[in-house]
């Protein structure tokens, strides 16, 4: 019929795939794609096994890509076995990246110190030790006064310092932000204060920080960033408590996206470094200078805003108690006016602004010496806080003019003093910092300090309520002794293990005691029947936190695992 009537019938492509819409939508996904696969190319010769798509770097317990050999192991676990009653283990399953996107950075155990305490002192009034002599031990598996778990110490309140020092030179504190010449920002504290927007590239980060920076402080601005090299750090033990390093690894480069949280990437000390040599070619493009220190960066940044001031009004901006204590020692008398302040508002809209000078003045020139002793003694970012021991109330004691006190402050920055001087001047300001005398010794303030708090508490005395042990003081005084040090610059030659620090795994741990926890007889109370190696906390000793002794029972034939106490993970946690 068509070829009689010279007609012809046609269609249009009906099948979707096929329509303008779809091909062109089909051309920006492979586009897309491509985009990706440039950044990250899936035939990269690195070596690390990753996320394709964000960058996250496998760590190295991460197996799945063994996942045959994996299942083939377990399916030869099951042959022969009852059906309903075999189990699969964790640790026999493969180990994906998502299972480790949170590092185990310290043990989960619970050591109930409190109850040990309480056990020691019962069993030390049945026998022939006067309550006195068991008071030179701690009586604990790790020093509460000092510490909140096994070697990571108590968080230190570094705010409280700076809230003391405004109470007593209240006429050198602003409320209001005055123009000054120049300014030098704490890099640390900057990364905090820019959002980040989702969607955003890290080219467009690094940008933006520079962008924030002239817009706010102008060009004319010194950033002074923390450098994050790979090796052992004093500061390690408070990376570990914020949780620093226990989230995975990011490579990235400026075109790729940002996904995920801000808190977590900035948490791992590779991606933060990385980012930071971004922002930093940000940051010179748009005229400003930066610095990169090799490490912790409180001193160079301080240093920095002095050698400013010599030349120009500055204010330095930062949110750390550390650059408030260190200008007070290093801001010069003639140098122009110098002024510290946050980088952040109050509710109000108004900001504290301390006048470096005028607080100079007030304190005097011995009280700025001696109050980065006062810092570091009551807890910084590498010593630990001392229970019921305020910084505010450490402080007093010093402007009051207490002369141990001022005596033990002033030895402190000296250079080269012996670990003997260090440790005896430290043991007599812990006495004075717990209210004792003088002529008293750590344990007798120990007894007196528990005698008094037994007669006017209503529930038990826990054991950090007691001073330190003279063992655990010592070793806090020397890692004190090493941080004045480090922040003096004098410290070049010292080496931190022979200052209260023990290395292990590359990392920096602090030494809690060279004590035992309680004397040989009271140890003996506690042991174990372990027929295996104590490797679990089915092991008494384990649990209590303490090491087998020869008073244990089979476990003393044989290869013990807990002659330190070191902890090994429960192989028996099924699903």
């Amino acid at each position: 019929m068509q070829e009689f009537t010279n007609l012809s019938y046609t269609t249009s492509e009906q099948h979707k795939d096929l329509t303008e819409a779809r091909m062109k939508r089909d051309n920006a996904d492979v586009e897309e794609i491509s985009s990706k696969l440039v950044v990250w190319s899936p035939f990269s010769p690195d070596p690390s096994l990753r996320n394709i798509a964000t960058g996250v770097v496998a760590e190295e317990g991460v197996n799945v890509h063994e996942y045959e050999s994996i299942g083939h192991k377990i399916m030869h676990k099951m042959i022969g076995q009852p059906a309903f009653t075999f189990t699969f283990r964790r640790k026999d399953k493969a180990i994906t990246l998502g299972q480790t996107s949170a590092i185990r950075v310290a043990p989960d155990r619970t050591i109930d110190s409190a109850l040990l305490f309480q056990r020691f002192l019962v069993v030390s009034q049945t026998g022939e030790l006067a309550l006195e002599e068991v008071m030179h031990y701690e009586l604990s598996p790790f020093f509460p006064a000092l510490f909140e778990a096994r070697d990571i110490f108590r968080k230190a309140d570094k705010p409280q310092l700076a809230h003391a020092i405004c109470d007593h030179a209240s006429d050198a504190i602003l409320q209001s932000v005055l123009e000054t010449e120049c300014h030098v920002l704490d890099g640390g504290s900057l990364l905090h204060q820019v959002p980040w927007k989702r969607g955003q590239n890290y080219g467009e980060i690094a940008q933006s920080y520079a962008d924030f920076t002239v817009r706010h402080y102008g060009s004319a601005t010194t950033v002074v960033f923390d450098g994050y090299e790979e090796g052992p750090s004093i500061k390690d033990n408070t990376h570990q408590r914020r949780g620093h390093n226990s989230h995975p690894i990011v490579h990235f480069t400026a075109d790729t996206e940002f996904s995920g949280k801000k808190e977590e990437f900035l948490s791992r000390d590779v991606n933060k470094q990385t980012l930071i040599k971004m922002i930093i070619a940000e940051l010179r493009r748009s005229g400003c200078d930066v610095v990169n220190a090799p490490g912790d960066a409180d001193v160079d940044i301080v240093k920095a805003a002095v050698r400013a001031s010599l030349v120009h009004t500055t204010t330095l901006i930062g949110e750390d108690t550390d650059l408030l204590v260190l200008l007070l020692y290093y801001a010069q008398r003639d140098s122009k006016d110098l002024y510290y302040r946050s980088g952040k508002a109050k509710a109000d809209g108004s900001f504290k602004v301390y006048d470096i000078k005028h607080l100079q003045e007030i304190l005097g020139h011995d009280v700025c010496s001696q109050l980065m002793f006062i810092h570091a003694m009551t807890g910084c970012d590498t010593t630990s806080r001392i229970f019921s021991v305020g910084k505010k109330a450490a402080f007093q004691k010093l402007v009051k003019g207490d002369s141990v006190l001022q005596l033990c402050a002033g030895a402190f920055t000296i250079p080269n003093q012996t670990a003997d001087v260090i440790d005896d001047l430290g043991c007599q300001a812990m006495v004075i910092l717990f209210g004792g005398k003088s002529t008293d010794s750590l344990a007798t303030t120990r007894f007196n300090t528990f005698s008094k708090k037994v007669v006017s508490a209503s529930s038990f005395v826990t054991p950090e309520r007691l001073p330190p042990t003279e063992s655990a003081t010592r070793l806090h005084c020397r890692r004190v002794y090493y941080q004045i040090m480090v922040w003096m610059g004098t410290y070049k030659g010292m080496d931190a293990t022979n200052w209260g620090w023990d290395l292990q795994d590359n990392r920096f741990v602090p030494l809690m005691s060279r004590m035992n926890a309680a004397p040989d007889n009271l140890l003996k109370v506690i042991h174990c029947n372990c027929s295996t190696a104590c490797k679990t906390l089915r092991c008494s000793c384990r649990r209590y936190g303490l090491p087998c002794t020869t008073i244990c029972g089979l476990c003393q034939l044989e290869e013990c695992d807990n002659p330190h106490n070191k902890f090994l993970p429960d192989e028996s946690d099924n699903d």
